[in-house]
């Protein structure tokens, strides 16, 4: 059980409409004029003296923040779910401004009432990229842990609890239920769903929930990688989570459903569809693949990263080398056929006694066997190039 306590005047301040706020940092890289203070206005709440009582001693429910954007109709219905939570949430809602949509269309006229214990906004000045991890920043230092989800995905009644007692489980980790893995180095697109909390590469926020330790440094978090891929905000927080954070990815239990907004989709209207979006996300991929050696199996480079390594290797003569960084590829990327046929081409130009009898032997007859299966991951099936290959490795098991 829970006891209402009375905050002391200091750990809140009041705005001009003599409610609470929630102060934010202000972060100035997200904006072309940085304003001078921002905050969090509380505009609801499910008893009197509740958000105040949020930002002093309690007692909070579970913190769920929404960042939205030209849609008050798909928000109106998200806000009906979080109605409908099995347990209490504190909602908090970062409005990025639209042409000819006030931020107070974000603002329910009437209590709200359900689960919903208080509701705040923030209007940003602003249209700004990763404005939800600011709202989790200031969260951080009043929540163990701070629940992300998008305006246009449908969050069923237990979504909220679900998320809380996987956080409580696990940690150190980021889940959620739009979790995945990357399978190729080339292609953002290439991708397939872990087990229900097993270890993931990409954690959506859509529906997602991060611990307060990994949101506690916003400075931190929005400088860590190049700026021009900030715009690709769900897979920076989650190499910042993994790579400077030390936390895990893991998909969550929450069942994912279809988008409310399908018809923005169509339309070429959502940001993953928006020109040059698909591209720039992948070349985030390869950034992170190349610079930091993720987000691929364990700590070893992408397949490209150890290829362009062994033909460097190669081409100043260092085959011994070629062949060792070659054996590494083959060893985390078993399916991909060419890395056993160039694996089999430096062992025959090597002096070493890898170059001939039963050492090259089996490798030529994996590579023959990846090729006859079809197992060409990253670059799928290419018959011209798979006929190639074979050519390629029967000569090299004619040679003596």
């Amino acid at each position: 059980t829970t006891t209402t306590t009375t905050p002391t005047p200091t750990t809140f301040k009041l705005g001009a409409s003599g409610k609470p706020e929630l102060p934010l940092t202000v972060h100035p890289l997200l904006y072309k004029t940085a304003p001078a203070t921002l905050a969090a206005t509380c505009l609801h709440e499910h008893r009197p003296g509740a958000c105040a009582a949020v930002l002093g001693a309690g007692p909070r429910a579970a913190a769920v923040v929404v960042k939205v954007h030209a849609r008050p109709e798909l928000f109106a219905d998200t806000l009906a779910d979080l109605k409908a939570q099995s347990t209490p949430v504190d909602v908090f809602v970062w409005v990025n401004p639209a042409p000819g949509v006030a931020h107070t269309r974000f603002a329910p006229l009437a209590p709200i009432g359900g689960a919903v214990r208080t509701f705040w906004l923030h209007a940003s000045p602003e249209n700004v990229y990763q404005g939800e991890y600011v709202l989790g920043e200031a969260l951080s230092a009043l929540y163990p842990a701070v629940i992300f989800l998008d305006d246009d995905a449908p969050t069923g009644p237990d979504v909220v609890a679900t998320l809380l007692s996987e956080s409580q489980a696990f940690p150190n980790a980021v889940l959620s239920g739009w979790a995945l893995n990357f399978e190729n180095p080339l292609s953002y697109w290439d991708r397939t769903m872990p087990p229900v909390h097993a270890p993931a590469r990409y954690c959506g926020s859509a529906q997602m929930v991060a611990p307060a330790r990994v949101l506690a440094n916003a400075t931190h978090m929005l400088a860590a990688f190049p700026a021009e891929y900030r715009v690709v905000s769900d897979l920076w927080f989650n190499a910042y989570a993994v790579l400077k954070a030390q936390a895990e990815l893991r998909r969550s239990g929450v069942e994912v459903h279809a988008t409310r907004a399908a018809d923005d989709y169509a339309a070429g209207r959502a940001l993953s569809m928006l020109p040059g979006m698909r591209d720039l996300k992948t070349a985030f991929l390869q950034y992170l693949s190349t610079t930091h050696l993720w987000p691929f199996v364990g700590p070893t480079p992408p397949y490209a990263t150890l290829d362009a390594r062994a033909r460097a290797q190669a081409d100043r003569g260092a085959l011994s080398a070629a062949a060792l960084t070659l054996q590494l590829a083959v060893a985390n990327w078993p399916h991909y056929a060419q890395a056993w046929t160039n694996l089999a081409v430096v062992l025959l130009r090597t002096a070493d006694g890898m170059a001939s009898g039963p050492a090259r032997l089996a490798v030529l007859e994996r590579a023959l066997a990846a090729l006859d299966t079809a197992e060409t991951l990253p670059d799928k099936r290419d018959e011209s190039k798979i006929a190639a290959n074979r050519r390629v490795v029967k000569d090299l098991m004619a040679r003596k």
